[in-house]
């Protein structure tokens, strides 16, 4: 079984919501998560109308424009849906204040460059041990 196949198995038909504002990584995310089986929104302007609970799972970069921040996009996403969609932040920040908000809004905090196989992992954490409940 190749790894993708393996991956795969746990991401079949999961919906990943992607928010970030470098298209070349938000591209490279959807490619990968599309080739581990899941379906991946890969702008909130594209997902937006179609932001239902049927999402299973919000990626967020921490730092966007305009001096968002994935909290605040987790926060507006979960008040939309009226749930605790689980959620991580990817970041490449180091500093605590990341660390602290990531926590504020019960979400994973995973620090760039994180491996695919982590990714993967914590991916697996959120969506099958329930860490987050969706009502």
């Amino acid at each position: 079984m190749s790894v993708n196949q393996a991956y795969q198995s746990n991401f079949s038909g999961k919906r990943i919501l992607l928010i970030d504002d470098d298209e070349i990584i938000r591209v490279a995310m959807r490619e990968l998560l599309m080739s581990w089986g899941g379906l991946a929104y890969d702008s909130l302007d594209a997902a937006w109308p179609q932001i239902d609970q049927s999402i299973d799972l919000l990626i967020s970069d921490y730092r966007l424009r305009d001096e968002v921040t994935g909290k605040q996009v987790i926060l507006a996403i979960r008040k939309q849906l009226g749930c605790e969609l689980p959620a991580i932040i990817l970041t490449g920040d180091t500093a605590a204040n990341g660390i602290s908000e990531a926590r504020l809004v019960n979400a994973l905090l995973i620090h760039n460059p994180a491996s695919a196989a982590k990714l993967s992992r914590q991916m697996g954490r959120l969506l099958s041990v329930g860490l987050m409940t969706k009502d």
